[in-house]
């Protein structure tokens, strides 16, 4: 191969390889909380002052920015939601 060419070849390598390279991009950090309700009710705080739905529990979390990342129920039927939201 001729000087020029191989020269070429180099400098068109180093050039491609340099574009391609992947820049480190910083991954988002996530803060996890748990919420585990009871059948179909909780009670409200302070107590004597009626019951919550687990709908408008849950949708008072996803107001906060909450995200449901996973969600399970156990053997005496309570929900168990796995919530997630992006930590700044």
């Amino acid at each position: 191969m001729k000087p020029t060419r191989l020269a070429v070849l180099l400098l068109a390598a180093s050039f491609l390889g340099g574009c391609c390279e992947t820049r480190k991009q910083e991954r988002p950090q996530w803060e996890y909380k748990t919420l585990v309700l009871p059948n179909d009710a909780i009670p409200l705080q302070p107590s004597g002052t009626g019951w919550a739905s687990n709908d408008a529990v849950l949708n008072s979390m996803l107001k906060d920015g909450w995200v449901v990342a996973g969600y399970s129920v156990d053997h005496i039927n309570s929900q168990w939601f796995l919530l997630k939201r992006r930590k700044y």
